[in-house]
C-alpha cells in the first residue's frame, strides 16, 4: 500500500482522508488560485507544481502537473521548489534554483537564476 503524503482534515467531522499517495515526492510550497478553486503544490524533490481542483465540499480532485520548474544542471530531475507566491491573476513566482515566473496556464515565462545554483 502506498504511503499517504497529503491528508485532508475536516474540522467538523474530525475525519482524515488521503489526498495524495506518493506521486508528489516532497510537498513544500502551497497556494490557492485567486478564485480559490485550485490548490497548487510544489514538489521540492521533483520538477512539477501540481494542481488540485477544490470541490464544493472541500475535497480535492483532478490532480495534474501544471508547471514544470527548471532544475539545476547537476540534478535535472530535482528543482528544489521551496516556496511560491500567486499573483491576482493566477501567475506564479517560484523559489527554486533561483526565481522562476509562470503564467496562470503554466507557461514558463522567466527565470532569474541564483548565482550559486545555475539552472539549465
Amino acid at each position: 500500500m502506498a504511503r499517504c503524503r497529503y491528508r485532508l482534515y475536516d474540522p467538523k467531522t474530525k475525519a482524515v482522508t488521503a489526498v495524495d499517495t506518493g506521486s508528489i515526492k516532497n510537498p513544500n510550497g502551497i497556494g490557492l488560485s485567486p478564485d480559490q478553486k485550485t490548490l497548487m503544490v510544489s514538489d521540492y524533490a521533483g520538477i512539477n507544481v501540481w494542481t488540485f481542483a477544490i470541490q464544493p465540499d472541500g475535497t480535492l480532485a483532478d490532480k495534474k502537473p501544471l508547471m514544470t520548474m527548471k532544475a539545476p544542471e547537476k540534478k535535472r530531475d530535482v528543482a528544489n521548489g521551496d516556496g511560491l507566491a500567486i499573483d491576482s491573476v493566477g501567475g506564479l513566482c517560484h523559489d527554486c534554483a533561483g526565481l522562476q515566473i509562470f503564467s496562470a496556464t503554466g507557461k514558463h515565462l522567466a527565470c532569474f537564476p541564483s548565482p550559486s545554483r545555475p539552472i539549465r
